[in-house]
């Protein structure tokens, strides 16, 4: 958890100050997760401090979806190619990659309990 923060605040993701008047802070809570590795043993524990969109009225709190997902097709078809050209692959993990976006709303959210 003590991660997660450290990367919120390091991007610069938020900043506290008082509510505006007339705005509702959405709610958010912490997701936790256990990463294993191929053999069973736990590899580590992650966290995720993530806001519950689904408080959200449309028009009011944001006006537009978008996820930016590769389709399984697509990347299967650059493995296969990629296997054929006998390319060299490597795997890695970003952390909080979509946190780099810039928001042109402002989103108030309370922090968890």
């Amino acid at each position: 958890m003590n991660d997660e923060l450290d990367t919120l605040e390091n991007n610069h993701n938020w900043a506290i100050t008082t509510l505006p008047p007339g705005k509702n802070a959405i709610t958010s809570k912490w997701l936790y997760k256990t990463k294993f590795k191929p053999d069973g043993i736990i590899d580590k524990f992650k966290s995720r401090l993530v806001i519950l969109g689904n408080k959200q009225t449309y028009d009011i709190d944001y006006s537009e979806t978008f996820a930016l997902v590769a389709k399984l097709t697509t990347v299967r078809t650059l493995l296969a190619v990629a296997a054929i050209q006998k390319w060299e692959m490597v795997q890695m993990d970003v952390s909080n990659a979509y946190l780099i976006n810039d928001l042109d709303e402002h989103v108030n959210m309370k922090f968890p309990k």
